[in-house]
């Protein structure tokens, strides 16, 4: 196991270059682990490594499906002044070990009776990753069903896992049908071109995909602003927001404050700082944090080493149950109303408002 709490050390069994901006990195997993690293298409890993000197943590879709691919596999695009993305593109080596955190994330697909259903996808560039791995996992299990996947992407060359998306349409012809649309598209290209709007993804699920569209379930991933269009013009176009499923890789345009209130609450007046309990790791501790403080970082400043990956409150790994005290949380979007009601936080997110709080990571 990693010398983190939650991390454990996975030695990278394989990489494999997508594109010139992006690779897949396959774990191997001892047997030992198996279980612990049990996951469902569409989840993703942490993963914390140290680069010149400091440690680095992101979390990555997993690209893979349980039960079709033999290794779980991240897919990790190249980001301009991104210290992790460039790292796993450029210096990582067959045989490096990293620290990961077993598999995360709510994006996934839900089982059922195997009635046919209809999967709308939409992706942007790198939010293939969990896409692919549904994909896989819904053509595998789910025979009477059938994907529609929309890949937007700038250009031809940036398309990650081109051939294989292709094959795939190939393999499930009845089943699988795949529509590029490109920021800057060839001269000779016919299909969707320039940035997706509102009314090009209406005009796609009523026109090129018809028929069950509005009784269809919808998974969108990629970047922000593209995804708040999609989403946007979906629910334009009468598709109810339960059908609706999203996973943004960083925080969304506008944010959501929510106050979150334990049941039990603190009848201390608030003075601008709280007393915070964190139960963690089976272990029982008290931090001061500042009220324009996250209690995230408080709690690593305090080297607690709290589970944590996005920082931004879309990711759900630093998420907590409050026991007493409130919390306001700027971001909410990956935590859901119930999670909500029942008293789960966000802790990059929360800042205090009780003077005495206590909550526990679960």
């Amino acid at each position: 196991m990693s010398t983190i709490p939650g991390f454990y050390d996975l030695k990278v069994k394989k990489l494999t270059r997508e594109t010139t901006q992006a690779v897949t990195v396959f774990f191997e997993i001892p047997s030992e682990l198996k279980e612990t690293f049990a996951y469902k298409a569409g989840q993703y890993l942490t993963i914390d490594t140290e680069i010149k000197g400091e440690r680095v943590r992101r979390a990555y879709s997993l690209c893979t499906a349980p039960g079709i691919d033999t290794d779980p596999a991240v897919t990790i695009k190249e980001v301009e002044g991104g210290r992790m993305s460039t790292y796993m593109n450029k210096s990582l080596k067959e045989g490096d070990v990293l620290s990961v955190m077993p598999p995360n994330g709510k994006f996934v697909v839900e089982p059922h009776d195997l009635s046919p259903r209809t999967y709308i996808l939409f992706a942007g560039g790198s939010g293939i990753t969990p896409i692919m791995g549904i994909s896989k996992h819904v053509l595998a299990n789910e025979p009477n069903s059938k994907i529609f996947l929309v890949y937007a992407n700038q250009n031809q060359d940036s398309v990650i896992f081109k051939s294989s998306l292709e094959e795939m349409e190939k393999q499930n012809k009845d089943r699988f049908k795949l529509i590029y649309s490109y920021d800057k598209a060839p001269m000779m290209w016919f299909g969707l071109k320039g940035f997706l709007t509102e009314k090009t993804v209406g005009e796609t699920i009523k026109q090129r995909i018809g028929g069950s569209y509005a009784s269809a379930i919808y998974y969108i991933c990629g970047p922000t602003p593209m995804m708040d269009i999609v989403k946007s013009g979906l629910l334009s176009s009468g598709i109810p927001q339960n059908q609706v499923q999203t996973e943004y890789f960083t925080a969304t345009t506008e944010a959501k404050t929510k106050t979150q209130e334990a049941v039990a609450t603190s009848s201390a007046e608030f003075s601008g700082s709280a007393s915070v309990k964190v139960k963690l790791y089976g272990k029982e501790s008290e931090i001061k944090v500042d009220q324009n403080q996250t209690i995230l970082d408080a709690a690593n400043a305090a080297g607690l080493q709290p589970p944590y990956s996005c920082t931004v409150g879309v990711c759900t790994t630093c998420r907590a149950k409050i026991l007493k005290g409130k919390v306001e949380m700027i971001e909410r979007e990956g935590l859901s109303d119930s999670e909500i009601e029942e008293g789960y936080v966000l802790t990059c997110q929360s800042m205090p408002r009780s003077s005495d709080i206590e909550l526990i990571y679960e």
